[in-house]
């Protein structure tokens, strides 16, 4: 038995969060679920997308049961990638 581990990661469609996607649905016992307000075109097993836009408070609760599925998992990587930059 294969101990599973997931991996949320949050600003999951471009730079760094992109890239820790695409690197880390390479490994068969890591899931990983991407937030992000855009769309990849990643299609993987591994993978799935939710769009959402984080700074909108009111959309986290409607997502909560897509992020935290039944499976059971040996550990649940939380990577807080998403941002904006305000005027500066």
């Amino acid at each position: 038995m294969r101990s599973e581990q997931l991996y949320i990661i949050t600003g999951s469609s471009k730079g760094i969060g992109l890239g820790l996607v695409n690197h880390l649905i390479q490994n068969p016992c890591i899931r990983v679920i991407g937030i992000s307000r855009t769309k990849t075109e990643i299609e993987h097993p591994n993978f799935t997308e939710i769009a959402c836009d984080l700074s909108d408070l009111n959309s986290i609760p409607a997502i909560l049961d897509r992020i935290f599925p039944t499976g059971t998992f040996s550990r649940i990587v939380l990577v807080n990638n998403a941002g904006t930059l305000g005027k500066i």
